[in-house]
């Protein structure tokens, strides 16, 4: 290995967005499902829509911000050979030194967990490298990935980071600190990943807690990303101002796309082609209504797909665009059709009853009339399909009612039935 060589730099490669979306993007396909039992082919359907990866705008900008995050610290971190060694053998490779972490964060079924997995396929392979005929055999691995379950302390999470290292843990709790720094050093890691990042309990323990654990894993020498739903910043905003300022001054929102564009369109296709030959409704004809129905949640989209496949297996057999409805309104549906609706009607309203669904940062102004105006050029019937879809039961039966007396009344000659307007859904006028 020559001097100018510098393995931790030189893993990372110039990305382009063609480079992303062909090692990030995944299209699996199944078939044969009518060969197997409802149960199994449900499960098979349901494993590789999980699989489908579509690289979407708003995908690609956060990965490409993690990767150049993860290179740029390679950077300032690994110089030269030399100072790789001097820093190996010394104490202060131990030394704790805050890292401002990155806090990712999106709807629930948004695909922040998929997004993850995404990146490391796009991060470099684990490998190893030899400096010189006495050092030899240095590991280079560029990510670092955990997942912080319910009940996590702060010790337990660093002993998940260390469960693929060799040699064994010391008791105290600061040695196990400083024992995971040097191996973030020693291992070349660029980035630290803290998945699926929740807390079981709204206590005021559980909240010093999740901000202790924060702040430990971003002193770990290697900038760490922790990825969690809304519920989890609005937690963290019960925190002493000088704890949210440092765990949530770089927040990362992944967005749902917007109703009308080729993104949205591009995932519903790519969900289709996963098994063509059962999945019969036509893409483009059908984002608008699957729009509404999920809510541009991808994680929905796959539980309304499956349950209209459990549907169909009782009826001909293939999915068209009438048992997509028809999954929506089913009973198996019904907690996500819950969602979708209170989603809709906190757009509606500017209100929600339930805080796991508001967002704890502030979004840019860019984002926010980009999406209403997407959301205004929705076709009128499918955007009243999206109010109706807000209302509540009781709401829902009254339009109906007033629905039926109107055709009543204009089978009878007695009087015309009233054209609905999208202006009375949402003001609820002679509806509500």
């Amino acid at each position: 290995m020559t001097a100018e060589c510098n393995p931790w730099v030189e893993r990372f490669t110039q990305l382009s967005r063609e480079t992303v979306v062909r090692r990030c993007e995944l299209a699996p396909q199944v078939s044969a499902l009518g060969d197997c039992d409802t149960e199994l082919a449900c499960v098979r359907l349901e494993r590789a829509l999980a699989s489908v990866f579509v690289v979407t705008e708003k995908v690609a900008n956060i990965i490409e911000r993690l990767y150049l995050r993860a290179r740029a610290h390679s950077i300032v971190t690994y110089e030269t050979n030399s100072a790789f060694l001097s820093r190996c053998y010394a104490e202060h490779t131990r030394e704790a030194s805050f890292i401002q972490p990155l806090y990712l964060t999106g709807h629930a079924g948004t695909g922040k967990s998929c997004l993850i997995s995404a990146l490391q396929n796009l991060l470099p392979r684990d490998s190893s490298h030899d400096i010189d005929e006495r050092h030899r055999g240095f590991p280079l691995c560029a990510m670092w990935r955990v997942a912080i379950g319910g009940n996590e302390t702060p010790r337990s999470a660093l002993q998940k980071l260390l469960t693929s290292c060799e040699g064994t843990l010391p008791r105290s709790s600061g040695d196990l600190a400083a024992l995971c720094r040097h191996h973030v050093y020693l291992r070349g890691i660029s980035l630290i990943v803290a998945d699926e990042f929740q807390f079981g309990t709204a206590s005021a323990d559980a909240h010093a807690r999740l901000s202790s654990t924060l702040k430990e894993l971003s002193s770990l020498g290697a900038p760490l990303v922790f990825v969690g739903n809304y519920s989890l910043g609005r937690r963290l905003k019960k925190r002493p101002q000088e704890e949210r300022e440092r765990l949530l001054s770089d927040p990362l929102v992944l967005l749902p796309d917007d109703p009308d564009s080729d993104d949205w369109r591009r995932t519903v296709t790519r969900c289709r082609n996963v098994a063509p030959d059962v999945l019969v409704f036509d893409p483009s004809e059908a984002a608008p209504e699957l729009f509404v129905y999920t809510r541009g949640l991808k994680r929905l989209l796959r539980l309304l797909v499956v349950v209209a496949y459990r549907v169909a297996r009782n009826r001909t057999g293939v999915v068209d665009q009438a048992l997509l409805k028809a999954a929506y309104l089913s009973t198996e549906y019904s907690d996500a059709r819950e969602t979708v609706q209170q989603l809709f009607e906190m757009e509606t309203t500017g209100r929600s009853a339930r805080g796991d669904l508001v967002c704890p940062v502030e979004l840019p102004l860019t984002n926010l009339s980009r999406h209403d105006e997407a959301t205004r050029n929705l076709p009128n019937q499918i955007h009243r399909a999206a109010v109706e879809a807000s209302m509540s039961v009781d709401q829902g039966k009254t339009l109906a009612e007033l629905r039926e007396a109107a055709r009543s009344a204009s089978r009878k000659g007695k009087s015309k039935s009233k054209v609905i307007s999208l202006k009375d859904f949402q003001a609820g006028e002679d509806l509500i």
